[in-house]
């Protein structure tokens, strides 16, 4: 998990970048701007007109990785794995990130604002609680983004690791944006959801990489 001096500055201000606009987004939610409803008032509604029977099923498809059960199983099998291979740093980080940030501190930050979910449109799937930030964006991110610190830890072949990275980006803004098309989040709460899990995969990156080993 070693880094340059560069990698790891281009962390600190991709980290730095990306807290400010989850905070923008709370603090315009907070002070309910204008700008922040008419901007999901016209991106809500842009994605939710695609909606047709066929391609219905397939984001609902989508946004099933998303989901907890999903998510908390393949981490749980993925810290299997690492723990049985002697891989424990790696491990430990993918709990910081899934169970604790994403698990935890999303779930604080949603009773702390508590937003309702959007009512425009019809929800195509169930969904109980509040709407800020989305926690399918911000768990997309940190797992799957944490499957990308894992491929660039693990695997050598630097094809392979591109090929994956492909992936690894696709899952979290296609999860996002299914959660829109469903209509059970507004644009900002995914965009913010986004923000806070690409911040906080990019911090707990920054501070593992000090460690001298992966073990």
């Amino acid at each position: 998990m070693q880094l340059t001096n560069q990698q790891r500055k281009q962390l600190a201000v991709t980290a730095g970048i990306s807290y400010f606009i989850f905070f923008l987004i709370l603090l315009s939610l907070e002070i309910n701007a204008n700008w922040l409803q008419q901007f999901d008032q016209t991106t809500n509604a842009f994605i939710t007109q695609f909606r047709q029977p066929s391609l219905n099923h397939l984001v609902i498809i989508i946004t099933e990785f998303g989901n907890p059960a999903s998510t908390t199983l393949i981490a749980l099998i993925l810290i299997l794995l690492l723990a049985a291979t002697q891989q424990n740093k790696l491990a430990f980080l993918v709990f910081i990130n899934v169970g604790f940030i994403a698990g935890l501190i999303n779930h604080i930050i949603k009773e702390l604002v508590q937003r309702p979910r959007p009512t425009a449109v019809s929800h195509l799937v169930s969904a109980g609680g509040f709407s800020f930030p989305s926690g399918h964006a911000t768990t997309s991110v940190l797992l799957y983004g944490t499957f990308f610190i894992l491929s660039y830890c693990l695997i050598k072949n630097a094809t392979q690791r591109r090929h994956l990275t492909y992936l690894w980006v696709a899952l979290p803004l296609l999860i996002g944006l299914s959660r829109i098309y469903v209509g059970v989040h507004n644009t900002s709460d995914v965009i913010a959801g986004w923000s806070f899990g690409l911040a906080n995969l990019c911090l707990t990156w920054l501070l593992f990489s000090y460690l001298d080993h992966v073990k």
